[in-house]
Formats: C-alpha cells, sequence, structure tokens
C-alpha cells in the first residue's frame, strides 16, 4: 500500500507541476534562468516542443528543443524511482546519456 501511496503523490505533483508550467507559458513568463543569466538553460524550448508534439509537429518540437523526447523517460524513471531495468547499470547508462544530451544542447546554445 505504501508504493501504492507514493505513486499517487508522485502523480499529483505532476499535475501540479504541469499546470505551474501551463500557466507560466499562458502567461508567457520567461524562463528565470533566462532572465536573470542571459542564456537558455537546457530545458528552454521544453514546453514549446511539447505544444508541438501535440500539434504532431515533430520537426518543430526539435526546434524548440531537441530533448523533448528524453521527458517520458525521466518521467519513467521519476515514477519507478530509478528501476525501469533489473541492471542498475543500464538505468544509469540511459540516464548519463540524456545528461550529455541536456549538456551538449546547453553548450550548443553557448556558442
Amino acid at each position: 500500500m505504501h508504493n501504492k501511496k507514493r505513486l499517487m503523490i508522485k502523480i499529483v505533483c505532476t499535475i501540479v507541476y504541469v499546470i505551474f508550467i501551463y500557466t507560466m507559458y499562458a502567461a508567457k513568463k520567461e524562463c528565470i534562468y533566462l532572465k536573470w543569466l542571459g542564456v537558455q538553460c537546457p530545458g528552454c524550448g521544453m514546453t514549446r516542443a511539447w505544444i508541438a508534439v501535440l500539434n504532431r509537429d515533430i520537426l518543430g518540437a526539435f526546434s524548440f528543443n531537441p530533448m523533448f523526447w528524453s521527458v517520458p523517460i525521466i518521467y519513467v524513471f521519476f515514477l519507478t524511482d530509478g528501476h525501469i531495468f533489473k541492471s542498475k547499470w543500464i538505468n544509469y547508462l540511459i540516464l548519463a546519456l540524456i545528461l550529455c544530451g541536456f549538456v551538449a544542447v546547453f553548450l550548443f546554445r553557448l556558442f
């Protein structure tokens, strides 16, 4: 029962987070990272990318943030406490590859 309650808390947190992000998007609020530091964060464009995906514009999604595809994977990791596969090293490898992708996007945008 403990795991079920924990999963429900994670889902409720997700819903609250999505509502917050959508509200910020609808209010046309600028990314805090961009506003304070003057550079795009690795997640900048993610909301616009997912709106493009929902409108079946995959190329547009890649142009907003090429790491948009990683969100469902990261979310499954979040829901399963990082245990998608039985092998720990495969779980870590996938997360490391996603991290490298976000770092690459950040560096590309910097230069």
